[in-house]
């Protein structure tokens, strides 16, 4: 499931380099049409049933500002649990950062590449889940790991490695429990209680 999600307005970023990492909607071009396939057949999968790749008509969005902060419905149907957009192609200014506000996006401080980041804010988020994790006694890494897995009901097989907690994280369809969630630390009785005994 895509929580990160990238809108491309120029003809520069080729989609093929983003779309293995988050979901991209970027705007029409010969080349793109092209090349739209090939990307689809390569990592629609990794979305699915979220599209990986989608290609949008140019001829009818003169202004930027209002063609992103009019997207955000669209792209929240599409994609249910986002909560970042990455955009390239337009410059960061207050009738942006208005226009995103007026949707419920607050901008993300530094830069991604030649993109630009507008999250909705976790307090302003519905069902979000909150992650409670319990550290006493934690001395290694595993234990930390455990702590985790338990937390968002990882598969035993999951890797004990950073990439692969990040892919779990980052890229999602690993763990029951996705992102975007909370988390803190669970005193002794809030844990005794969660314990399935």
């Amino acid at each position: 499931m895509g929580w990160q999600v990238a809108l491309i307005l120029h003809c520069e970023t080729d989609p093929g380099q983003v779309v293995s990492q988050i979901p991209v909607w970027a705007i029409s071009t010969p080349a793109r049409e092209a090349s739209a396939m090939k990307m689809r057949e390569d990592w629609e999968g990794l979305w699915a049933p979220e599209p990986g790749l989608t290609l949008l008509d140019s001829s009818f969005y003169d202004d930027q500002v209002e063609t992103v902060s009019g997207l955000v419905p669209t792209l929240e149907v599409h994609h249910p649990l986002m909560a970042c957009l990455r955009i390239c192609g337009i410059a960061d200014s207050g009738p942006l950062r208005m226009a995103m506000a007026s949707v419920g996006y607050e901008p993300v401080s530094g830069e991604v590449g030649s993109s630009i980041g507008f999250a909705r804010p976790i307090s302003k988020t519905s069902s979000v889940p909150e992650l409670l994790l319990y550290a006493e006694g934690w001395q290694t890494a595993d234990d930390v790991y455990d702590a985790f897995f338990q937390a968002v009901v990882a598969p035993s097989w999951h890797g004990r490695k950073f990439d692969a907690l990040y892919d779990g994280i980052a890229k999602g369809k690993i763990n029951s429990t996705e992102v975007p969630y909370r988390s803190s630390f669970a005193t002794q009785a809030q844990w005794v209680q969660m314990q399935p005994f």
